[in-house]
């Protein structure tokens, strides 16, 4: 994979980025109008070993949507945090990290904001077995 690779179609203009390009690639974006981040999403490609992380963004200016991707080594999780950039990454950000596990270095409160006093594997990875947790949780591990 290049730095950058870039894909448009009629609507969306998508850009696969290096995850350590990641911080500078969003700040010259937000300097060339993408003032919004409307969303941060995580794709978890388990039998790649991937997650991909997805940065929603919105230029006002141009009614012009960008969608900035990357991919993170699910054992290695880690990418700089975007929230100096854009205050709505803080709570997305948050989210992502408390459900599939990835860490946002630099974020300032990386706290359950969902899940307190969860223990074990996050719970929207491919990998927790929603079927387990229920048996465990609500049948006391028994299933009747």
């Amino acid at each position: 994979m290049k730095d950058i690779t870039l894909i448009k179609d009629a609507d969306t203009t998508s850009i696969f980025v290096k995850p350590e390009k990641v911080v500078y690639v969003a700040s010259e974006l937000k300097s060339r109008g993408f003032n919004h981040l409307s969303d941060v999403t995580v794709v978890d490609y388990l039998e790649e070993g991937d997650f991909e992380v997805i940065y929603h963004l919105w230029s006002h200016a141009d009614c012009e949507r960008l969608i900035m991707k990357t991919r993170l080594p699910r054992d290695k999780a880690s990418i700089e945090t975007l929230s100096p950039l854009w205050t709505s990454a803080h709570m997305h950000e948050r989210e992502n990290h408390e459900m599939f596990g990835i860490e946002f270095k630099g974020h300032s409160d990386l706290s359950p904001l969902l899940l307190e006093d969860w223990e074990g594997i996050p719970p929207l990875r491919k990998d927790f077995d929603t079927r387990k947790y229920v048996i465990d949780t609500f049948y006391g591990g028994k299933r009747e």
